[in-house]
Order: structure tokens, then C-alpha cells, then sequence
């Protein structure tokens, strides 16, 4: 059985990247998203990376807010 190689993807647009997480775009449509501490890459389409995203919105505790006026510049 012959195998198919997979195309090799092309210059990435890197959409975030901060110390815990690089997120990339590749031309093909596909998402690039690496936890940089642990050098772990997966590959998400659109949707998956959507998902994934509402999962996490989900998972994360709550955040605390600050008080209002506290350390807050109103804009005019």
C-alpha cells in the first residue's frame, strides 16, 4: 500500500503568542496551537479550535474583578 505524504504547510500568521500559548494560522485553513511550557503542538480546524475555546470558557474558574474605580481611568 502506498502512502500519500502530507503536504507541507506554508508561512504561518501567527494570531497569539504569549508566554503559555503561540496560536498560528496556516493557508490551509488549519490552526497551529502550541502550549509553549509543555512543547506540545496540536492541529485544529476552525471549528475544533471554536470548540475548544467555549471549552475552556467553561472549565476556567471564575475571575475575580476589581472593584469599580478602583485603579480604572475613565475614558471620555
Amino acid at each position: 500500500m502506498r502512502r500519500m505524504s502530507k503536504p507541507a504547510c506554508g508561512p504561518h500568521t501567527v494570531v497569539v503568542n504569549t508566554e503559555a500559548v503561540r496560536i498560528a494560522r496556516c493557508p490551509c485553513g488549519t490552526f497551529h496551537v502550541t502550549l509553549v511550557p509543555q512543547g506540545v503542538t496540536v492541529q485544529l480546524s476552525a471549528e475544533r479550535l471554536a470548540e475548544l475555546g467555549r471549552a475552556i470558557a467553561v472549565a476556567s474558574p471564575p475571575r475575580e474583578e476589581a472593584p469599580r474605580g478602583l485603579g480604572t481611568t475613565p475614558i471620555n
